[in-house]
């Protein structure tokens, strides 16, 4: 293995970097970075044996870590400095090498014809390919070319590159020269030897000198040589297979003696230390840590250029409106493929060799970069793909400055990002994986999937605001105290305003108007979360529906005029309005608003709601519904609160575990995260929260499976009659849809879609 001497010492721990750079913002993006690994290493359902991550920002390396075990057998964790393989990561070093040999030739460019490199001993099986093959067709893989597999011919490869270079020309030509991008592993091993012929010296040698030791990479090295001289000293076994029972399958390290000759292509091994001086490289335009180039401007930009474009590929990609971010791939580059995210160039590269796997995302425009690397396990392939593609999206949020989106899945017992296709059917949506796909794919166990298409709609006494202002942020405390939840009730409440006309969908409405039409796409039923909560749990009386556009809108505004109930009585209405009151306040206190600077008590309007769009796929129907929301928690997912009274004679976890099953559906389907209770414990002071308890939702998901189940198959038969019932489409007719009976047409019921259909200028 390379000598190796300590530049800078770092620890397992998350790397403290004194710089501009770090923004008191960015200690706590960076912080709850580190919370959501650590929960990310414990999720059953992506069970990871070891990852190490390293991001730098503005020329600092800003967050470098290891996170679970290099070795299961033996305990032993690892750190920012442990060795991983890199895979295909390494076409990039190779790439990089070359553009640096370049520099100093005259007589050679990307665009020079192999043949005129390794001379006319030199050839393919065709002609035409030998004399118009460079060294950018191999680096791009459009040279159609046969591939193999590298386990396939691992037997009788005990030669040298030279060797290598000679038996190309038994290659097939399958597909014809630069139309079609086709990946080759092999002829970077070919394109290693070329910059062996230029320099005169062994690929490794060139490697180490040109590159690794220039930026100060001692600890990289190459998996060939780490299994000849047996040094494996803080070095990641890597595993096949792995769950969170115990069981795995590590991979024999023999396997790396095949990359002896194919180094080049995926044989280099580094650390998350390593990785971060080999992104600066990138990011700083071939200059290194000292300020010198190492390769020069016009020959490091071709590294991040477009060589071939790839085709459109609709399954594989994402474009607003229709999803929260866009992403897509544009095509190979050099040892490296482009990219754009939420419209900012992207320059990346995925790595899979002998069980390790990597993946190194680059924001030049930004200069941010993040790398992560994971041994195993390498089947199923969903658990890796998944995680990196989730840790990277992420980060680049964090870095492009963008608040993070976040899709649910609760089976991972995290936050999860998930790409939604259109090419799903019988209601399950297809799960992608592979390297080229933009996000990384999520299913839940209950083959619904949802995400949040606007985040946090704020609406007060002054109308509709289609924005996150007063955006409120919950912050765990230990002890809060007592909470009076009856502060400034006299002074400082403001009631509902008592208007007819309001709409329960109105929001959502204004909301929808003000979008792409595009937005609607896939979508065929628009609510509120309230009503599905109902109709899931039976506890509807009638609902009105209007089909307009091919969507039906579900709302209950149409029917309160045909519903009469006796009124309660004033004394009753104070008292509700009154608890209304202690929940509003309850939020304030724990969103840490409840009082002005001055020791006032901030006002409470009952008018004031923040909102998320959510777009839903339940079974066999698309849903786009309206849910309000109280808080964003400390990881970007949401947070509701609730408070009720617990006489002192009832036991206090059975009768908060009673109130989350009662409420646990509702905060499903918005993507809640948690449920914090305040608990009004003291008989005499019915105002007062004494304590408060908080449960995951994901406590819930398997005592409340079933459930659910019954849930969602109820709501499920209860859209598919609403469609065989409401065919005509217009805006004006509105159905009426009692309990246990089917949907019939209203004609003295008041129209809903007023907000949607009405002119601008009215």
């Amino acid at each position: 293995m390379a000598n190796r001497q300590l530049v800078f010492l770092f620890s397992s721990m998350l790397l403290v970097v004194f710089s501009p750079t770090v923004t008191e913002m960015l200690e706590q993006d960076l912080a709850d970075l580190d919370s959501f690994i650590q929960s990310l290493m414990a999720c059953e359902s992506k069970p990871t044996v070891g990852l190490s991550i390293s991001v730098v920002k503005n020329g600092d390396v800003v967050f470098s870590k290891g996170y679970g075990k290099r070795d299961l057998n033996q305990g032993l964790p690892v750190d920012n400095k442990t060795i991983f393989g890199l895979g295909s990561i390494s076409k990039s070093f190779t790439a990089t090498l070359l553009a640096s040999v370049l520099a100093e030739r005259d007589d050679v460019t990307w665009d020079t014809p192999l043949v005129d490199i390794l001379g006319r001993d030199f050839s393919f099986q065709d002609e035409f390919l030998t004399k118009k093959t460079t060294l950018r067709d191999v680096l791009s893989h459009r040279t159609g070319l046969q591939r193999f597999s590298l386990q396939l011919l691992q037997y009788g490869m005990d030669i040298d590159r030279a060797e290598f270079a000679r038996r190309v020309r038994h290659f097939s030509q399958v597909h014809p020269f630069r139309t079609v991008f086709s990946y080759n592993n092999f002829l970077y091993t070919l394109a290693g030897h070329v910059a062996e012929r230029l320099a005169g010296k062994p690929f490794e040698q060139l490697l180490r000198e040109r590159i690794l030791l220039p930026l100060g990479m001692n600890d990289t090295t190459f998996l060939a040589d780490a299994l000849e001289e047996g040094d494996f000293s803080n070095s990641a076994q890597c595993y096949l297979t792995y769950n969170k029972n115990g069981s795995s399958l590590t991979l024999d390290r023999e396997a790396f003696r095949i990359l002896k000759l194919h180094a080049p292509l995926g044989g280099v091994a580094s650390n998350a230390v390593d990785m971060a001086r080999y992104m600066q490289l990138h990011l700083n335009g071939g200059k290194g840590p000292d300020g010198r180039t190492m390769v020069p401007d016009d020959l490091f930009r071709e590294l991040h250029t477009v060589q071939f474009f790839k085709p459109y590929e609709p399954n594989k990609e994402l474009y607003r409106p229709q999803y929260p971010v866009g992403a897509r791939n544009i095509g190979e580059a050099l040892g490296l493929e482009v990219a754009d995210y939420r419209g900012y160039r992207r320059v990346y590269y995925f790595g899979l060799s002998a069980g390790f796997t990597s993946l190194m995302s680059l924001f030049p425009d930004q200069s941010g970069g993040v790398f992560t690397v994971l041994n195993g396990p390498e089947f199923p392939l969903s658990v890796y793909m998944d995680v990196h593609s989730t840790l990277h999206y992420r980060v680049a949020d964090m870095l492009l400055g963008y608040r993070r989106v976040y899709y649910f899945g609760l089976s991972a017992g995290f936050t999860s990002l998930m790409s939604l296709f259109p090419d799903q059917s019988g209601g399950v949506f297809t799960v992608l994986n592979g390297p080229e796909f933009p996000l990384s794919v999520y299913m839940d166990v209950h083959s619904t999937l949802h995400y949040r298409v606007a985040d946090m709609l704020l609406v007060t006494s002054d109308g509709f605001f289609n924005d996150d202002r007063n955006l409120r942020s919950y912050k765990p405390v230990a002890d809060r105290g007592r909470l009076d939840l009856d502060k400034g009730y006299d002074a400082k409440f403001v009631d509902y305003k008592d208007e007819e006309d309001d709409g329960d969908l109105d929001n959502i409405l204004k909301w929808i108007k003000s979008q792409d039409p595009n937005v609607l796409a896939g979508v065929e039923f628009v609510t509120r979360r309230a009503i599905l909560t109902k109709v899931m749990r039976g506890q509807w009386w009638k609902l009105a529906v209007t089909k307009f556009n091919g969507i039906w809108y579900i709302s209950t505004t149409a029917v309160h005029e045909q519903k009469t109930r006796k009124q309660p009585s004033a004394e009753k209405q104070k008292g509700d309005k009154r608890k209304l009151y202690w929940g509003h306040k309850f939020e304030q206190y724990m969103t840490g608003c409840a009082d002005s600077p001055e020791g006032e008590p901030n006002t409470v309007d009952l008018n004031e709601g923040f909102y998320t769009v959510v777009k839903y796929k339940l079974k066999s129907h698309s849903l786009l519904f309206s849910a309000e929301v109280d808080a964003i928690g400390e990881t970007g997912s949401y947070v509701e609160f609730k408070t009720f009274a617990i006489p002192q004679k009832k036991d206090v976890d059975q009768e908060v575990n009673t109130k989350f099953k009662n409420c646990w559906v509702q905060s499903y389907l918005a993507g809640v995260d948690e449920i914090v209770f305040g608990i009004r414990r003291d008989d005499k002071a019915k105002g007062v929260v004494t304590e408060s308890q908080t449960r995951k939702i994901t406590d819930g998901k398997a005592e409340y499976d079933s459930d659910w189940k019954s849930y969602a198959d109820r709501c499920d038969k209860f859209l598919s009659e609403v469609k065989d019932y409401v065919k005509e489409d217009n805006a004006s007719i509105v159905y009426l849809y009692q309990h246990g009976q089917k949907p019939y047409k209203e004609p003295k019921a008041r129209p809903f879609l007023t907000v949607l259909t009405a002119d601008d200028e009215q």
